[in-house]
């Protein structure tokens, strides 16, 4: 005996419409039958008549808090310069789709305080560089021995040493790209350091000049006279064609916006340019550390308690040498004054500045090198807990204890080079044929899979692999502030992460090997001169930023990677974070959960018409980039379709039957349903989309 019922009433809007969604004329069919099965049948048909347009003049703006966090130390001044030339591009996608209201600062990814710049660790920065050190001098890295090799073409490099990491393999001849002008070879002062155990090169060819003339000669030949910027300088001495910062028409820091507004973001470029140091602290790069200090409710730049003793000239109470070295009481009560005493008042708490409740927060990282965040409870110049020697180091400790195993590796086989009793994991693989002192075979019988030989083998690297491990505990594994940046929105969703950072150039298969190569290098390749990167490009070379990879990657969907080396300019960098943005705020809230099949794939069809051709789009479980055909649905905080606070809510469930009125099934809890479809491509300003599913209401 089945009764069939059926109603029809206006749909219920979503709580919130997404950015770029307006939904047109929907209607709600709700059929319940009832029949003799153990549970009645539940069905509710919604039609959305989704129009995306250029502009949504009529929906509110997505508000994007932006903390963009940048290398400032001598080796960034390119960078920083095609950051500030690339922004238009970023902000021109952002805008392309709708309309957007974001907030922007800046820090550097100093996590010590200095006595010149940085006083307090993570303060926005607002003033613009005006001029770079010697060390920003144009230049091209290639092999050479003498001013004559750097204004002919080379034949094939001779790699004194080489293992299979992909740079070693590219045998093509070396041609500086800039025509004319006089050139002078810098290089380490033995010839077997031309190159380093990863194939970089440690050579480079530094243009010479004697006026700016000479320079645009060199460097703008094509550019009209009016809009040529390179120039002759002299620093300290040293003399070299250089690009100076692009900020002649800036404000001085008192007129410069540390928080820049949605209409002030052409002041980015300003803001942005924070020059290069060279004070050893610059070099001591800890972004993660920085960003969160930068945002840390609690800390040195909202409570005037946590900025005293952050003070470098106000540690009298500590005994540490530093301490008392530094101690200024004169200086003490000036920096107070300038840097603690305005967090009194809270407005002057830079994390209430920047971020909005109902924002997304997106942290930009933009290094050359690697991150060496230490734990937050640890004081950086303390000589007991970090020496500066392990400053200058870092990269070669950092996060190994939290899974950097191309890291642990590197560092292994750098130390069986020495002592081959060592056991790293490579020598337990199967057919492994390293020996020990005495030349036997570590894996006599070949290590077969599974096998006790294999297990006792990697018994004894683990072993050895720990005992390194204890270098690093000053260092903060990753996962550590990937759930203090989480923690700062109710929502994780809406915390979105990009790194832009050097990686390999390589193709996949050879990424790993040139990361242990890389790692290996930067132990071996000591002498003075010797610098390994992991990736060179157009403007200059990078060393393998592991951890502001995984930061990225361990957001999943909100995180974004990009290689530094990568392209001429930062713009597609930039318009693929852009892009990636908009993957994450353009989505269709669902008012109700999808009814699924007995396999878990949720009842619902999305179909794009564009340009009048019809397509029926595939559902997937998560975002597959590069699928312009795909959707996927996940939770999204602005999409809360009822009320918290309802009985039953976060009890336990195996389905959505199993919940009190108005709650949803999600992951094996009562929860108030906040899903959304997203795309794994950002959708043509004209397309139309039309959705349709049947629901389950849980009746």
């Amino acid at each position: 005996m089945t009764e069939r019922r059926t109603h029809s009433r206006p749909a219920t809007q979503p709580r919130q419409r997404s950015l770029l969604a307006r939904v047109v004329a929907p209607t709600l069919l709700l059929a319940t039958a009832l029949s003799c099965n153990e549970y009645p049948v539940h069905s509710l048909l919604e039609t959305f008549e989704v129009r995306v347009t250029d502009k949504l003049s009529g929906d509110k703006p997505v508000k994007l808090d932006f903390l963009w966090v940048i290398d400032h130390s001598p080796s960034m001044c390119q960078e920083q310069r095609d950051l500030a030339a690339g922004f238009k591009a970023f902000t021109d996608t952002l805008q392309s789709l709708g309309a957007i209201d974001a907030r922007m600062a800046v820090v550097s990814v100093q996590q010590v305080p200095d006595k010149v710049d940085i006083k307090v660790v993570g303060r926005f920065m607002h003033k613009a560089a005006t001029i770079f050190p010697p060390n920003c001098f144009e230049r091209v890295i290639m092999p050479c021995q003498n001013a004559a090799q750097c204004t002919q073409k080379q034949p094939p490099f001779a790699y004194p040493v080489t293992t299979d990491s992909s740079m070693c393999v590219d045998q093509s001849s070396w041609e500086n790209p800039y025509k004319g002008g006089q050139w002078e070879c810098k290089k380490p002062s033995s010839a077997s350091l031309v190159s380093n155990l990863n194939c970089s090169i440690n050579t480079q060819c530094v243009a010479k000049c004697s006026t700016d003339d000479d320079c645009r000669k060199v460097f703008e030949p094509n550019v009209p006279k009016a809009k040529q910027r390179s120039i002759c300088k002299n620093i300290a001495g040293q003399q070299g064609c250089m690009f100076p910062p692009d900020t002649s028409t800036c404000p001085a820091a008192d007129k410069l916006p540390p928080v820049l507004e949605n209409d002030q973001l052409d002041l980015f470029r300003c803001n942005a340019t924070l020059g290069a140091a060279s004070t050893q602290e610059a070099g001591f790069e800890g972004g993660f550390r920085s960003a969160w200090t930068a945002l840390d409710p609690k800390g040195p730049n909202c409570d005037y308690d946590a900025c005293v003793k952050s003070l470098r000239s106000c540690c009298k109470e500590s005994k540490e040498e530093w301490c008392t070295k530094d101690f200024n009481q004169a200086k003490c009560d000036k920096d107070k004054k300038a840097w603690c005493e305005p967090l009194k008042d809270e407005k002057n708490c830079q994390a209430k500045q920047l971020l909005r409740d109902d924002a997304y927060l997106v942290i930009v990282f933009i290094s050359d090198d690697d991150d060496c965040s230490m734990h937050l409870d640890l004081n950086p110049l303390d000589k007991n807990v970090i020496t500066k020697e392990v400053w200058q180091r870092c990269q070669t400790y950092g996060d190994s204890r939290g899974g950097n195993l191309e890291l642990n590796a590197g560092n292994c086989e750098y130390r069986r080079e020495k002592n081959a009793d060592i056991f790293c994991y490579s020598d337990c693989v199967v057919d492994s044929k390293t020996k020990d002192k005495a030349g036997k075979l570590k894996c006599p019988n070949g290590c077969k899979d599974g096998s006790k030989e294999q297990r006792a083998c990697l018994d004894s690297a683990a072993v050895d692999t720990e005992k390194y491990k204890k270098v690093s505990k000053p260092f903060a594994p990753v996962g550590e502030f990937v759930n203090r940046f989480k923690s700062l929105k109710s929502d994780a969703s809406r915390v979105i992460v990009a790194s832009i950072a050097g990686s390999t150039l390589a193709e996949s298969k050879w990424s790993e090997k040139d990361a242990i190569h890389y790692y290996q290098s930067t132990f071996k390749d000591q002498g003075p001169g010797q610098v390994p990167y992991i990736c060179q490009g157009a403007r200059g070379e990078a060393g393998y930023g592991s951890r502001y990879l995984q930061i990225a990657e361990a957001f999943r969907e909100n995180g974004v990677v990009q290689n530094i080396c990568k392209g001429s300019d930062f713009g597609p960098a930039l318009k693929t974070i852009a892009t990636t943005i908009l993957k994450r705020v353009i989505k269709v809230c669902l008012p109700q959960p999808p009814f699924s099949d007995d396999d878990g794939k949720p009842k619902i069809k999305v179909q794009r018409t564009r340009d009048g051709a019809a397509t029926e789009m595939q559902y997937t479980d998560g975002p597959q980039p590069g699928n312009a055909d795909s959707f996927y649905i996940a939770p999204s905080p602005d999409c809360r379709a009822g009320k918290t606070g309802i009985a039953g809510e976060l009890s336990a469930c195996k389905a959505t039957r199993d919940c009190t009125a108005g709650l949803t099934c999600i992951e094996g809890f009562c929860q108030v349903y906040n899903g959304a479809i997203f795309f794994s491509e950002v959708p043509d300003p004209k397309d139309k989309i039309e959705i349709n599913y049947a629901a389950d209401l849980g009746l």
